[in-house]
């Protein structure tokens, strides 16, 4: 938590990518607590707006969060790529259906996967910093876990880019396994892989 809360001071792109794991809503809120100064905070989405949606979503911010929904059927990578060049938060999720992203082929749990790729490409876009982070429950308690920082470069050549996505997709794909084999019991969305292994 240290070290995300010290990248927060310095005025850095960043990319917290994570899955949904135990009360990750929660666990998310703790955010609020390591903020110090303030932050624009782009969560993006993968669900249609809801009314219920829009009121849980006011208990992440406070006087110096300032929260903005973004979804995938809007197509949000430009506004996405400008917040990051103002050094802006980004928070996502890797566990999203196929058919909702589009995927690059990776391996987990010793299988060929299609994960999104576009948390890896829009750090390559921006230089932004990748920090994936862990919701995780003991008892009643959720805590918000931050992994070491992944420094991704800024690439400018699409040949070269895709390299480096294909890199840093599969670092993300590493820690997904990882938390799930940690505590298979707290990941929501075991229906979806059978669609990732299936995805071409």
């Amino acid at each position: 938590e240290s070290k995300f809360a010290k990248l927060l001071t310095e005025n850095r792109p960043i990319i917290a990518v994570s899955i949904h794991m135990s009360n990750f809503f929660a666990g998310n809120i703790k955010l609020k607590s390591i903020v110090t100064a303030p932050l624009v905070l782009n969560i993006l989405k993968y669900q249609p707006y809801s009314k219920k949606e829009a009121v849980a979503y006011k208990y992440f911010g406070n006087d110096l969060i300032e929260t903005k929904i973004h979804r995938l059927s809007e197509k949000p990578a430009i506004k996405l790529i400008k917040a990051l060049k103002n050094n802006e938060l980004v928070w996502t999720y890797l566990d999203v259906s196929p058919e909702f992203v589009e995927t690059m082929k990776v391996k987990m749990f010793n299988k060929e996967v299609s994960l999104p790729k576009g948390p890896a490409e829009l750090a390559a876009i921006t230089g932004a910093v990748i920090v994936p982070f862990i919701v995780s429950r003991v008892g009643e308690i959720s805590t918000l876990e931050f992994e070491e920082p992944i420094e991704v470069p800024l690439v400018r050549d699409k040949e070269a880019r895709l390299e480096t996505v294909g890199v840093i997709t599969q670092k993300l794909a590493n820690h997904y396994e990882s938390w799930i084999r940690r505590t298979p019991d707290q990941w929501h969305m075991w229906p979806l892989m059978e669609a990732l292994c299936a995805a071409r």
